[in-house]
């Protein structure tokens, strides 16, 4: 529950903010489909996408919209 209230105020410890990209890429879809289409237009593999900073600020925001803590709703 701390991760829910910490993220809405703002004050997340670096801990708090990591996201297990290989697990969210398993688990989420939405994410999935993102990682893929981000392959093809870079021309790349997965695994090296996935150590990309684009797609790792994109697995935050995945992972922030499955839990309904999206920014600006």
């Amino acid at each position: 529950m701390r991760e829910k209230s910490c993220r809405k105020q703002g004050y997340c410890t670096k801990e708090e903010n990591e996201v297990n990209v290989h697990s969210l890429y398993a688990k989420n879809d939405d994410f999935r489909q993102y990682v893929d289409k981000y392959c093809v237009t870079q021309k790349i593999d997965k695994e090296t996408a996935l150590r990309h900073e684009l797609v790792r600020q994109a697995a935050v925001y995945y992972k922030n919209k499955a839990q309904g803590l999206t920014v600006g709703e």
